[in-house]
This record gives structure tokens, C-alpha cells and sequence, in this order.
């Protein structure tokens, strides 16, 4: 617990102490530019997944890490390596599908996709609708937007989650998780080197969808960045030895505006696995 909440508010001073300079990505391992978002799982919206942000096929379908259903969605997971093939229990389902099959095994029933899963850098991607339609996901589509909006209660049995939530504001002093609408986002990342922390820089693209002038002081596009083993997070209150509190310009209706943060593992050998974002205001 202290571990993590270390990482939180040690993240303000971490950006001014390694400086983030222009030669600081000599070499990145990921340039992104205008990376739509088109997840959210609960109130976070999923930004970046380890190693590739969630996307359309050429079937239009959306795609995430198979680690993610089990870290993000809550599944129980498997993957047999030699067959490509992974089995996905959730809410009293079992489902199993194979890379480069558009056939998947819900309790033992054959089903048909119309996509299939993929193998990228040897991780497996899989379709988010087969998840929806096979594991009793509530879900919804942004008509205007095409954001996927799935609901788990599992996801709260994530470690690392519980702890962001016990080191974060209490619920009572937020106003609405659902104000400020994270639209794009362009990401400079670096290699997970022997010997280097791995670092970043992301640029968010977000708007305004409250329905009302968000005032001065009460945005709060909050950013969370999930090691291996710890979490980053801005700090939204001062401490007896630093002062977190940033600008929060007011936002009139319907405004976008963009935020940029700069992040870095605490140890060697962290590599980064998700980039979340909730997009709340104060009371």
C-alpha cells in the first residue's frame, strides 16, 4: 500500500527531476498519432493496452490484448501457446476460441464470429463482441462516437485497481465521472531497455459533454498509468510536503481541450501495460 501511494505522488516530481527533454526519445519504441479511444470498461476509459492500443479490424470490429480481458474485463483466462488457442471463463460461461478461427466454443457449442482473433507481437488480440455476446457482458455503443462502454464488476477484484481506488478521491467528492469525454491521444513511448526506465509522454484530446460550463478548478481528466507490479497516478490533493494542484482552466459547454502528461516506470524492469483515464469533475 505505502509502495503505491509512493508512485502516486512521486509522479509530479519524477516529470521535473528526469526533465522529459526533446533528445529524451532518441530512439522510441511507439510514435502515436490521433489514436481514437474506444473502450470503456466501468467509469475508465482504456487509452493504451501492452503492445498495442485497442482497435478496428478490417472487419470493423474491436480489438484488445487477451491479457486484458483477464486484467481489465475480469476473466479467468488461459492460453495454450503451442495450439494459439485460449479459454475465457466469466459469469458462469466458458468460452474458447482460436487464432485465425472465426469459430468460437461457448460451453461446448460451436458459434460462428465474423472476425477472428489475431496474434501481434506475440500476444493474442481478440474481439470484444465475442466477449459481449458470450459472457453476459452489459454493454452499450456511443451511437456518435462508436465507444464501446462494457460494465464488469470484476474488474474491481484487480489488485492494482482496488489500490488506485483506495489511493484515489472518495466518491463523494466528485461531482460526474462522465463529464469530460477523452476523444484522442497521441503517445511518444520508449523501449523497455536493460538498464533504463521506461518513459513516456501523452498528449489527450478530450471534450466537454457534461451539458453545463465545467468552472474553474473542477476538471479533472484523470490520468493513470499501470505497471507490472505499480500504478502512477496524479495526486488530486496536497500533501504536508508537496503541492500537487495544477491548473484546470474553466471549460464552456461542449469544449475540447487538450492535456499533456509526462510519465516513467519506477524500476528497470517495469514495462508499461495500460494508460486509463476517468474523465470526472469536482463538486
Amino acid at each position: 500500500m505505502k509502495t503505491a501511494k509512493f508512485f502516486i505522488t512521486a509522479m509530479v516530481a519524477m516529470t521535473v527531476i528526469l526533465g522529459f527533454s526533446k533528445n529524451s526519445y532518441a530512439s522510441p519504441a511507439i510514435v502515436e498519432k490521433k489514436v481514437p479511444i474506444l473502450l470503456q470498461i466501468n467509469e475508465y476509459d482504456v487509452l493504451y493496452t501492452f503492445p498495442k492500443q485497442p482497435y478496428l479490424d478490417k472487419n470493423n470490429r474491436l480489438m484488445i490484448p487477451l491479457r486484458a480481458v483477464s486484467e481489465l474485463i475480469g476473466g479467468n483466462v488461459s492460453y495454450n501457446q503451442a495450439q494459439k488457442t485460449a479459454s475465457i471463463q466469466l459469469n458462469n460461461k466458458v468460452i474458447n476460441i482460436t487464432v485465425g478461427s472465426n469459430i468460437v466454443q461457448v460451453n461446448n457449442t460451436e458459434k460462428a464470429m465474423d472476425t477472428v482473433p489475431v496474434m501481434y507481437k506475440q500476444s493474442m488480440f481478440v474481439p470484444v463482441r465475442a466477449l459481449i455476446d458470450n459472457l453476459d457482458l452489459p454493454s452499450n455503443i456511443d451511437p456518435k462516437t462508436r465507444m464501446v462502454h462494457i460494465e464488469s464488476e470484476s474488474l474491481d477484484k484487480n489488485q492494482l485497481i482496488k489500490l488506485i481506488k483506495e489511493s484515489d478521491l472518495p466518491s463523494d467528492q466528485i461531482s460526474d465521472y462522465n463529464a469530460i469525454q477523452p476523444l484522442t491521444y497521441d503517445l511518444t513511448l520508449s523501449d523497455n531497455e536493460k538498464g533504463k526506465l521506461q518513459k513516456g509522454s501523452i498528449n489527450i484530446t478530450s471534450k466537454n459533454i457534461s451539458g453545463k460550463a465545467i468552472p474553474e478548478g473542477k476538471e479533472d481528466l484523470h490520468t493513470i498509468f499501470m505497471f507490472d507490479n505499480a500504478f502512477q497516478m496524479e495526486a488530486d490533493w496536497n500533501t504536508t510536503d508537496q503541492n500537487n494542484e495544477r491548473l484546470r482552466p474553466a471549460l464552456s459547454i461542449n469544449q475540447t481541450f487538450n492535456r499533456v502528461d509526462n510519465f516513467a516506470a519506477s524500476n528497470y524492469e517495469a514495462k508499461l501495460k495500460y494508460i486509463l483515464a476517468i474523465g470526472r469533475t469536482f463538486k
